[in-house]
């Protein structure tokens, strides 16, 4: 027997190993940002230190990626971008699109 499904797609129900799946991302990514903050104790040499915080940054990069993308499984509606929509007119604060007064 095997699983073929790990996330359910609706947002009010979910399976067993889906919980297990994200609270262990979100443990490492907080076992890396634990990481991040002692990285100046845990090595002595500065070139080992710069190449553990660049490791350490991409992991963590990674693993919020990666959290993200099970919170848009069970949430196909977020978006999360910081461009305006397509429909919206640029300009001084007279072309507003009637939220001015």
């Amino acid at each position: 027997m095997y699983v073929s499904e790990y996330f359910m797609r609706s947002s009010r129900q979910q399976y067993g190993g889906e919980g297990y799946i994200v609270s262990l991302i979100a443990i490492v990514v907080s076992a890396i940002f634990l990481f991040l903050s002692k990285v100046d104790v845990i090595f002595t040499k500065a070139l080992h230190r710069r190449v553990a915080i660049l490791a350490a940054i991409f992991c963590a990069f990674s693993g919020i990626q990666m959290y993200v993308a099970c919170y848009r499984i069970k949430t196909p509606w977020y978006v999360n971008n910081f461009l305006p929509p397509a429909g919206f007119t640029r300009g001084p604060i007279m072309r507003d699109q009637g939220n001015n007064i």
